[in-house]
């Protein structure tokens, strides 16, 4: 097993741990996710992105 991460929190070093996330061309520091909306028959995505260290934005889209 990995030794624990340390430090402030990095999306882009926990894509790279996880297997990598989906993630939009061109765009390192973005991931997208998508989620089953209850009673819809579509999904809804997040867009996750870091552009500063400690600080993480979501733009949901459904």
């Amino acid at each position: 097993m990995d030794a624990p991460i340390t430090g402030p929190f990095d999306l882009a070093r926990q894509n790279e741990y996880f297997g990598g996330w989906t993630q939009p061309v061109g765009d390192a520091r973005t991931i997208v996710m998508a989620f089953p909306v209850e009673g819809w028959t579509h999904s809804a995505a997040v867009l996750l992105r870091q552009d500063s260290p400690g600080t993480v934005t979501g733009e949901v889209q459904g």
